[in-house]
């Protein structure tokens, strides 16, 4: 039936139209409402500014963000799901869509535990470290043949493993 109604590239042409086009163009569609054309504008047709807005969107917005706006709202009407996109794009600029796909993704349930692994919180000392090892200046000494590079560490470490040996 799509095809019959819009041809074969009508889907493929939506890339090389403006998201707010490709989004109304798709909500003509049977079926297809907001959230669907945004996701697909999203993750098919090169629109990293679409952001899908579901209740669950709108729930993070207002508890991760302070957002404020239609807090009396009890339902996604399409005045809600168009601030709370422009809301993340200001927030988060072009792809905005994106950042949002990651945060959603990370308040699923099903993620939750990754959350609290330790692996993702990292002990003080071990940051202090890699944060030393960031500002770790390189130093330049020449071999004969080329250039050699060497951290103060990697200095330090030799020196001590020379030291150790002679004891």
């Amino acid at each position: 039936q799509i095809l019959d109604t819009h041809g074969l590239q009508w889907l493929e042409g939506l890339r090389r139209v403006s998201y707010l086009e490709a989004r109304d163009a798709l909500r003509t569609l049977p079926g297809v409402g907001t959230k669907v054309a945004d996701c697909v504008c999203l993750m098919c047709l090169d629109k990293p500014d679409a952001v899908p807005v579901d209740t669950h969107v709108w729930q993070i917005a207002q508890r991760d963000y302070k957002y404020a706006a239609e807090k009396g709202q009890k339902s996604l009407t399409e005045k809600v799901h168009r601030n709370i996109g422009d809301f993340f794009r200001k927030l988060w600029g072009p792809y905005a869509g994106w950042a949002h796909s990651v945060l959603f993704c990370a308040d699923l349930k099903k993620f939750q535990s990754l959350k609290e692994m330790a692996c993702f919180n990292q002990p003080k000392k071990e940051e202090e470290e890699e944060e030393k090892s960031r500002k770790t200046k390189i130093k330049r000494e020449t071999d004969g043949h080329g250039i050699n590079m060497k951290s103060e560490n990697q200095k330090k470490a030799k020196m001590g493993v020379k030291e150790e040996r002679t004891l």
